[in-house]
């Protein structure tokens, strides 16, 4: 289709809707890499939460003197976070919030893009 289009030195309507087409693309990559970025901090807390060692068996001696240890560090460290910043965020939630502005933010973006391009395009 650009190929059809006469040559100009300037930026055409067809290369500005294609530019703002990879910004939208690109600006979806980057919130679901933040998404996941704070998805797979979630679930990584969740894996080194402690075991109930009296509802597990198979869990060794050692593994949960490494997880008592493990969560005296934790502890610590959530006490020094917590008095450095009062609000506590949590992972899953951040992310899902994240999410579902983004995907509201996105869609109203894109339908005003297209009302004002389709407006200028058309005039």
């Amino acid at each position: 289709m650009q190929a059809s289009t006469p040559p100009s030195k300037k930026v055409t309507l067809l290369g500005e809707y294609l530019l703002a087409c990879i910004f939208f693309v690109f600006a979806a990559l980057l919130e679901f890499a933040l998404v996941l970025k704070y998805k797979r901090r979630a679930d990584l807390k969740m894996s080194v939460l402690p075991v109930n060692i009296k509802e597990d068996t198979v869990v060794k001696q050692e593994w949960s003197d490494k997880l008592r240890t493990w969560n005296d560090v934790t502890d610590k460290l959530n006490v020094i976070k917590t008095n450095k910043r009062k609000k506590n965020v949590d992972p899953e939630r951040f992310s899902s919030k994240v999410d579902s502005i983004a995907q509201v933010l996105f869609a109203v973006a894109v339908i005003l893009y297209n009302c004002v391009y389709f407006t200028k395009s058309l005039a």
